[in-house]
């Protein structure tokens, strides 16, 4: 019943959907808890592969485009405590990790979102980007996921990413009341 009265999440389902048709993929709203990322609301295509992760479900910060947007999008002081966690509980990872965080601040520096290729599961690549939203409640991230067939590299990079970050404008205007 909280997930329903939140205006985030009320404002950006149909802008998510609307994103998920468009593309074939599945479109994701989530926020972190621990180590972890947990799903508040996602809407798939209609197409016969999307990712079947529901609200509730958890992926891991340090490998998905969710978590990378959502650190990528922190202030430095507080990523470094959160990074210094997450190094902690994947030693064999942590140089992976670390490439991978590198390039995730400086693409959303430069693109304005993330993209995560094969790293969490090899056939699936992804887009995210952070969301601050104005009221003061918790930074979120957006994301927009799939299979490589329907989501390749090329497309994420010059379609799909540029779309995300629109939606995220789309929805700081409709939240701060300005359609």
């Amino acid at each position: 019943s909280a997930l329903s009265s939140n205006p985030i999440i009320h404002m950006a389902r149909p802008l998510m959907q609307e994103l998920a048709d468009w593309t074939g993929a599945a479109v994701a709203l989530g926020t972190r808890d621990g180590l972890e990322m947990v799903y508040l609301a996602n809407c798939r295509s209609m197409s016969p592969v999307t990712l079947q992760l529901n609200v509730g479900s958890r992926i891991p910060l340090a490998r998905t485009a969710m978590g990378l947007a959502y650190l990528a999008g922190l202030d430095p002081e507080k990523r470094g405590a959160l990074v210094e966690q997450l190094k902690q509980g994947d030693a064999d990872g942590s140089e992976r990790f670390a490439a991978n965080l590198e390039r995730a601040i400086r693409d959303k520096a430069e693109l304005g979102f993330v993209t995560v290729f094969g790293s969490w599961h090899s056939y699936i690549n992804a887009v995210g980007v952070t969301f601050h939203p104005a009221d003061g409640s918790p930074t979120v991230a957006l994301t927009c996921g799939g299979i490589v067939d329907i989501l390749p590299a090329d497309h994420c990079r010059k379609t799909v990413g540029p779309k995300l970050v629109a939606l995220a404008a789309q929805l700081r205007q409709r939240l701060t009341g300005r359609r």
